[in-house]
């Protein structure tokens, strides 16, 4: 803000270097970040793309030299435009690490520290590393002491970077977003039930348990469809694990969807299920499924024991097999009552706490006081 001639506060545009993945690569921190972007339509985001370009091949040098040439570019544009914020976004694991590492030295160099670190993952394989070896730790929170404010997306990671000696008081909790324009709840009547998952393809999503356990229920419950959207690495095998189940005609993969595809998947669906292990932040899927009003059945990986609970959100596994993910649709499936009643609960909470527009203006209000530091 300046004062005008009146002397009044009149609040100016921010200037805030973006950092992220490329926007057409899938997954939700693209998809975080584009949406965050549309929000903030009065002030100049200037986007930096790093990582891999998908389709682009890359040798062994390549990468090196996008490594290098990165950080350079990035601090050249925080001294040369007048940016009043840089606002890297990152996962903890090794490879995020030396990537955002390198940029963040670069900044440190040219002497800009006006930095937002958002940690949208976080591996705990990662953290116990950091815990065990003291010339990486001191590495690590060497760098993020060059930076403004800290952002995590559970209490867990903020007490994790205190432990390892960084100021609690500039790391800041906070959550991610979906966008609820898309959602507009329309009222659905589809000729069959069906159990949605999307997200990426990946084994510690709980793909294959997921997959086992309609095969279990699926004669108890023969107007239920299971609909797999997402694309990833387990693509291939989960498709031909699909194919020899005796079910493939009531198992649907419509691939990696987005837009109106994405809203009526989720409209149509009876409930959303993510039995994950993996090392989640808040899963910007599960958001969406609230924001649509559809029960969950989910786990409390990451940051996500934060967000959802028994029975207020759906249902929450305590561990993950084909035989509890079972007994946990034949739960939901057996009470519709339960699954319209805990949707209803999940849209206004949804609407209420994860909405774009919401958590946009809080991330916004920490550019403004990070900008107003020298």
């Amino acid at each position: 803000t300046r004062n005008s001639d009146k002397g009044l506060a009149v609040e100016q545009p921010l200037s805030v270097l973006v950092i992220s993945p490329h926007p057409t690569v899938q997954g939700g921190l693209s998809a975080f970040i584009e949406l965050m972007k549309s929000r903030l339509t009065g002030d100049r985001i200037i986007p930096v793309w790093t990582g891999k370009w998908p389709g682009r091949h890359e040798n062994s040098l390549g990468v090196l030299v996008r490594l290098v040439a990165a950080p350079v570019r990035i601090a050249s544009l925080a001294r040369r435009r007048s940016v009043d914020v840089v606002h890297l976004n990152v996962v903890l694991n090794p490879k995020s690490l030396v990537r955002d590492g390198l940029i963040l030295a670069a900044l440190r160099i040219v002497g800009f520290h006006r930095i937002l670190v958002y940690f949208h993952g976080w591996d705990a394989e990662t953290e116990h590393l950091l815990q065990r070896n003291w010339v990486l730790r001191h590495l690590f929170t060497g760098l993020l002491k060059g930076t403004s404010h800290i952002l995590v997306l559970a209490p867990e990671f903020k007490t994790s970077l205190e432990q390892m000696g960084l100021d609690g008081t500039r790391i800041i909790v906070t959550r991610t977003m979906y966008d609820g324009t898309l959602l507009n709840n329309r009222p659905s009547t589809p000729p069959r039930r069906t159990i949605l998952f999307m997200s990426r393809f990946d084994r510690r999503k709980g793909v294959y348990e997921l997959l086992d356990a309609f095969t279990q229920i699926a004669g108890e419950f023969p107007d239920v469809d299971l609909v797999m959207a997402g694309d990833g690495d387990e693509n291939a095998a989960l498709r031909a694990s699909a194919a020899t189940s005796g079910l493939a005609e009531r198992i649907f993969f419509p691939g990696y969807v987005g837009g109106s595809a994405k809203a009526k998947l989720l409209a149509d669906c009876t409930l959303y299920a993510l039995p994950t292990y993996y090392p989640e932040g808040m899963p910007v899927a599960l958001l969406e499924a609230m924001g649509a009003g559809k029960p969950l059945l989910t786990t409390g990986a990451g940051g996500i024991r934060h967000i959802i609970a028994e029975p207020e959100n759906g249902l929450v596994l305590k561990s993950v097999t084909a035989d509890t993910v079972a007994a946990a649709l034949r739960r939901m499936l057996a009470d519709p009552q339960f699954c319209k009643e805990t949707g209803q609960r999940n849209a206004a909470y949804a609407a209420s706490r994860f909405e774009a527009s919401t958590v946009t203006a809080e991330i916004r209000s920490i550019y403004q006081d990070i900008a107003r530091t020298e």
